[in-house]
Protein backbone atom coordinates (compact mmCIF):
# COMPACT_ATOMS: atom_id res chain seq x y z
CA UNK A 1 0.00 0.00 0.00
CA UNK A 2 1.27 3.49 -0.72
CA UNK A 3 1.06 6.74 1.11
CA UNK A 4 -2.60 7.79 1.21
CA UNK A 5 -1.73 11.43 2.03
CA UNK A 6 0.20 11.85 -1.23
CA UNK A 7 -2.50 10.06 -3.18
CA UNK A 8 -5.22 12.32 -1.76
CA UNK A 9 -3.11 15.44 -2.35
CA UNK A 10 -2.47 14.28 -5.93
CA UNK A 11 -6.18 13.69 -6.49
CA UNK A 12 -6.94 17.16 -5.11
CA UNK A 13 -4.44 18.74 -7.51
CA UNK A 14 -5.89 16.75 -10.43
CA UNK A 15 -9.42 17.86 -9.57
CA UNK A 16 -8.25 21.48 -9.15
CA UNK A 17 -6.49 21.37 -12.53
CA UNK A 18 -9.51 19.86 -14.28
CA UNK A 19 -11.87 22.34 -12.59
CA UNK A 20 -9.68 25.26 -13.70
CA UNK A 21 -9.62 23.99 -17.29
CA UNK A 22 -13.39 23.38 -17.30
CA UNK A 23 -14.03 26.88 -15.89
CA UNK A 24 -11.78 28.40 -18.57
CA UNK A 25 -13.50 26.50 -21.40
CA UNK A 26 -16.91 27.59 -20.09
CA UNK A 27 -15.73 31.20 -19.89
CA UNK A 28 -14.46 31.11 -23.48
CA UNK A 29 -17.68 29.53 -24.75
CA UNK A 30 -19.79 32.18 -23.05
CA UNK A 31 -17.61 34.95 -24.46
CA UNK A 32 -17.88 33.52 -27.98
CA UNK A 33 -21.47 32.25 -28.02
CA UNK A 34 -23.18 34.00 -25.11
CA UNK A 35 -25.08 32.49 -22.21
CA UNK A 36 -26.95 29.28 -23.09
CA UNK A 37 -30.64 29.88 -23.75
CA UNK A 38 -31.89 27.61 -20.98
CA UNK A 39 -29.76 29.46 -18.40
CA UNK A 40 -31.12 32.80 -19.68
CA UNK A 41 -34.69 31.53 -19.32
CA UNK A 42 -33.99 30.17 -15.83
CA UNK A 43 -32.41 33.44 -14.75
CA UNK A 44 -35.29 35.47 -16.22
CA UNK A 45 -37.82 33.23 -14.47
CA UNK A 46 -36.43 34.14 -11.04
CA UNK A 47 -35.79 37.83 -11.78
CA UNK A 48 -38.57 40.37 -11.45
CA UNK A 49 -39.35 42.05 -14.76
CA UNK A 50 -37.52 45.30 -15.36
CA UNK A 51 -39.57 48.45 -15.97
CA UNK A 52 -39.59 49.53 -19.59
CA UNK A 53 -39.86 53.03 -20.95
CA UNK A 54 -40.84 53.51 -24.54
CA UNK A 55 -40.12 56.80 -26.24
CA UNK A 56 -41.13 57.47 -29.82
CA UNK A 57 -40.50 60.41 -32.09
CA UNK A 58 -41.38 61.07 -35.67
CA UNK A 59 -40.51 63.39 -38.47
CA UNK A 60 -42.36 63.77 -41.74
CA UNK A 61 -41.15 65.47 -44.84
CA UNK A 62 -42.53 65.99 -48.30
CA UNK A 63 -40.45 67.24 -51.14
CA UNK A 64 -40.73 67.35 -54.87
CA UNK A 65 -38.80 68.32 -57.91
CA UNK A 66 -38.89 68.17 -61.64
CA UNK A 67 -37.71 69.54 -64.92
CA UNK A 68 -39.61 71.64 -67.37
CA UNK A 69 -38.67 71.60 -71.01
CA UNK A 70 -40.32 73.78 -73.62
CA UNK A 71 -39.90 73.25 -77.30
CA UNK A 72 -41.06 75.53 -80.02
CA UNK A 73 -40.77 75.92 -83.68
CA UNK A 74 -39.59 79.04 -85.35
CA UNK A 75 -41.75 80.53 -87.95
CA UNK A 76 -40.80 79.91 -91.48
CA UNK A 77 -40.04 83.61 -91.95
CA UNK A 78 -36.61 83.10 -90.30
CA UNK A 79 -33.75 82.73 -92.70
CA UNK A 80 -31.48 79.70 -92.80
CA UNK A 81 -28.66 81.68 -91.20
CA UNK A 82 -30.92 82.74 -88.31
CA UNK A 83 -32.09 79.18 -87.79
CA UNK A 84 -28.50 77.89 -87.91
CA UNK A 85 -27.46 80.56 -85.42
CA UNK A 86 -30.35 79.57 -83.13
CA UNK A 87 -29.38 75.89 -83.33
CA UNK A 88 -25.77 76.71 -82.55
CA UNK A 89 -26.88 78.76 -79.53
CA UNK A 90 -29.09 75.90 -78.30
CA UNK A 91 -26.22 73.45 -78.80
CA UNK A 92 -23.87 75.69 -76.81
CA UNK A 93 -26.45 75.99 -74.02
CA UNK A 94 -26.86 72.21 -73.91
CA UNK A 95 -23.09 71.68 -73.79
CA UNK A 96 -22.81 74.17 -70.93
CA UNK A 97 -25.59 72.40 -68.99
CA UNK A 98 -24.00 68.99 -69.59
CA UNK A 99 -20.62 70.33 -68.40
CA UNK A 100 -22.23 71.77 -65.26
CA UNK A 101 -24.00 68.48 -64.57
CA UNK A 102 -20.78 66.52 -65.15
CA UNK A 103 -18.84 68.78 -62.77
CA UNK A 104 -21.57 68.39 -60.15
CA UNK A 105 -21.49 64.63 -60.54
CA UNK A 106 -17.69 64.56 -60.32
CA UNK A 107 -17.85 66.61 -57.10
CA UNK A 108 -20.49 64.26 -55.66
CA UNK A 109 -18.40 61.22 -56.62
CA UNK A 110 -15.37 62.79 -54.91
CA UNK A 111 -17.47 63.35 -51.75
CA UNK A 112 -18.68 59.77 -51.82
CA UNK A 113 -15.13 58.48 -52.31
CA UNK A 114 -13.96 60.52 -49.30
CA UNK A 115 -16.83 59.17 -47.22
CA UNK A 116 -16.08 55.59 -48.27
CA UNK A 117 -12.40 56.07 -47.45
CA UNK A 118 -13.30 57.48 -44.02
CA UNK A 119 -15.70 54.63 -43.27
CA UNK A 120 -13.15 52.10 -44.50
CA UNK A 121 -10.47 53.57 -42.24
CA UNK A 122 -12.74 53.52 -39.20
CA UNK A 123 -13.81 49.95 -39.98
CA UNK A 124 -10.20 48.81 -40.28
CA UNK A 125 -9.40 50.57 -37.01
CA UNK A 126 -12.30 48.84 -35.26
CA UNK A 127 -11.27 45.47 -36.70
CA UNK A 128 -7.68 45.97 -35.57
CA UNK A 129 -8.85 46.94 -32.08
CA UNK A 130 -11.11 43.88 -31.93
CA UNK A 131 -8.27 41.61 -33.09
CA UNK A 132 -5.93 43.14 -30.48
CA UNK A 133 -8.49 42.59 -27.72
CA UNK A 134 -9.05 39.00 -28.86
CA UNK A 135 -5.30 38.29 -28.81
CA UNK A 136 -5.09 39.73 -25.31
CA UNK A 137 -8.00 37.56 -24.15
CA UNK A 138 -6.39 34.50 -25.71
CA UNK A 139 -3.10 35.24 -23.93
CA UNK A 140 -4.84 35.24 -20.55
CA UNK A 141 -6.71 32.08 -21.55
CA UNK A 142 -3.50 30.28 -22.46
CA UNK A 143 -1.99 31.33 -19.12
CA UNK A 144 -4.93 29.95 -17.12
CA UNK A 145 -4.93 26.75 -19.17
CA UNK A 146 -1.21 26.24 -18.59
CA UNK A 147 -1.72 26.66 -14.83
CA UNK A 148 -4.58 24.13 -14.91
CA UNK A 149 -2.49 21.69 -16.92
CA UNK A 150 0.40 22.12 -14.49
CA UNK A 151 -1.87 21.43 -11.52
CA UNK A 152 -3.26 18.32 -13.20
CA UNK A 153 0.25 17.05 -14.04
CA UNK A 154 1.45 17.72 -10.49
CA UNK A 155 -1.57 15.86 -9.14
CA UNK A 156 -0.86 12.88 -11.40
CA UNK A 157 2.79 12.79 -10.25
CA UNK A 158 1.79 13.05 -6.57
CA UNK A 159 -0.81 10.29 -6.97
CA UNK A 160 1.69 8.00 -8.65
CA UNK A 161 4.29 8.77 -5.99
CA UNK A 162 1.72 8.19 -3.29
CA UNK A 163 1.02 4.72 -4.66
CA UNK A 164 4.70 3.83 -4.98
CA UNK A 165 6.20 5.35 -1.80
CA UNK A 166 5.63 3.88 1.63
CA UNK A 167 4.80 6.37 4.42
Amino acid sequence: MGCPGLTIAGAAFEVAGLALLAWQITRIQRAEFGTPRFLQRLRNFFRPPLPQTIHAEGIASVSGGGNVTARGRRTSSASVEERLSSLEQQHADLERKVDESRKGLEARIAEINETVASVDASLKSAQNEQARKRRQDLRSTVHVQSVGTGLFFLGAVLSAAGNLVQC
